[in-house]
């Protein structure tokens, strides 16, 4: 289990700034009316978090800091905080960062990544539905054959009320997924990492003529 980390000074493009990185801890969350829990569904588990990021961005824009702060809040608890941590092991700024004995800095940029999150959805935030049910009707999910890991894809939209693909702005988001052991030894499905599936190019091929 990732320890929990506190304060933590961050210097990002010459600037240093305090981020006050809440508990890296996989457990048991409560948002909008679902609990998630060991037995949540990964489609849950997305569901709660693009509340969660459409209020961050909605907060964002109002200038609305406490509200921001509760959004990131749930979003930080759904993160696969094991496996981020795996995978940032042997990255080069973890390295340059532990050679200059920053301790923390597996959680910072664990804090960082997620913090993309919001910025990386906003433009799709209206597609977002409140209600579950709705929600998870735009949803597909795959697991891998271990059940370990997987990927929840959603459809989305800048604006859903188009008709035309173009104007509508048509995505589909990419959530990876993880099962992490939590605090009270029971295993929870928490986000990886968010991205967006690749656009096919339909290449026509107009066939020799016979003449």
């Amino acid at each position: 289990m990732v320890g929990v980390v506190g304060m933590a000074l961050v210097v990002l493009g010459g600037c240093r700034r305090d981020l006050d990185i809440p508990p890296m801890e996989v457990k048991v969350v409560e948002a909008y009316g679902v609990k998630l829990d060991a037995a949540a569904s990964p489609k849950r588990v997305v569901y709660v978090l693009l509340r969660s990021l459409r209020d961050d961005v909605e907060a964002s824009q109002a200038w609305d800091q406490a509200k921001k702060k509760q959004a990131f809040q749930t979003s930080f608890a759904l993160a696969a905080f094991q496996a981020m941590s795996h995978r940032l092991m042997d990255t080069p700024a973890i390295l340059n960062a532990r050679k200059g004995g920053e301790a923390d800095a597996v959680a910072r940029h664990v804090y960082d990544a997620v913090d993309h999150w919001a910025p990386i959805v906003g433009h799709y935030i209206r597609s977002f539905e409140a209600d579950e049910q709705a929600a998870t009707a735009k949803m597909t999910e795959v697991l891998a054959p271990d059940g370990r890991t997987g990927r929840v894809y959603v459809d989305a939209a800048h604006d859903s009320q188009q008709e035309d693909p173009a104007k509508a702005q048509s995505v589909t988001l990419v959530v990876e997924v993880a099962r992490e052991k939590g605090v009270d030894g029971g295993e929870y499905w928490r986000v990886l990492k968010l991205g967006y599936q690749p656009r096919t190019k339909v290449i026509t091929v107009s066939a020799p003529s016979r003449g």
